[in-house]
């Protein structure tokens, strides 16, 4: 509890935090005893603060623009930096194989009314490759750069787009 009222009384002290209300979209959250996240209002803005209890880890992130508190080995929420904001994630689609040594097959549901974009990032949701490719149901889409590791893949196509994790081996 005292870890709480820690992240609570950070949320207090930087006032500078500002919150877009437009969303009512829960981010982010935990799901363990050792942990818990809490929804919290200041001065009519909406925080999430999260928590993690018991582990020996450098503890605290306060940011002020990027409205962030963490604590503990709560990971960021990559999702957040992958996906485009107001467009749909629903695009239908195979993704194969996976995981995969060299190449991975997307099979579009839907043929596409203009170009593909896949873009391959890395686990903190760097951008490690960019492609757009011409309309078609099937695509291949080359990764042999790539080293063995888990990454997120994205295609975006007809308004809709479309995050899958994928695994390259060797």
């Amino acid at each position: 509890m005292k870890t709480f009222t820690l992240l609570l009384s950070l949320c207090v002290i930087t006032q500078g935090f500002s919150q877009n209300t437009n969303s009512d979209a829960f981010v982010r959250g935990t799901t363990a005893s050792s942990g818990s996240s809490e929804v919290v209002e200041i001065n009519g803005s909406t925080f999430i603060v999260q928590q993690s209890i018991g582990q020996a880890s450098p503890i605290g992130t306060v940011s002020s623009d990027g409205k962030t508190v963490v604590q503990g080995f709560i990971q960021p929420d990559v999702s957040a930096k992958i996906l485009t904001p107001d467009i749909p994630e629903d695009l239908q689609l195979d993704v194969y194989p996976n995981p995969f040594n060299n190449f991975l097959v997307i099979d579009l549901e839907v043929l596409p009314l203009g170009m593909v974009g896949v873009t391959v990032f890395d686990l903190l949701g760097s951008d490690v490759s960019r492609k757009a490719y011409p309309a078609s149901r099937q695509l291949t889409v080359d990764l042999s750069s790539l080293t063995s590791g888990y990454y997120f893949l994205k295609v975006e196509s007809n308004g809709s787009q479309h995050v899958e994790k994928i695994l390259k081996t060797n």
